[in-house]
């Protein structure tokens, strides 16, 4: 991966974070009280990073 892959990924990334962060940095406080559940449990004996 050359360095304009990685500043393209860069700046893909923070607009793709800023537009999915938008509704909970700028909405009204306590709009959202929602959990996020993981879709596929991780079994016990393995860890769930690395």
């Amino acid at each position: 991966m050359d360095r304009t892959d990685r500043a393209t990924a860069t700046v893909l990334g923070s607009a793709v974070g800023d537009a999915l962060g938008a509704p909970f940095e700028f909405g009204e406080p306590g709009a959202y009280t929602g959990t996020v559940q993981q879709a596929t449990p991780t079994p016990p004996h393995r860890p769930a990073f690395g």
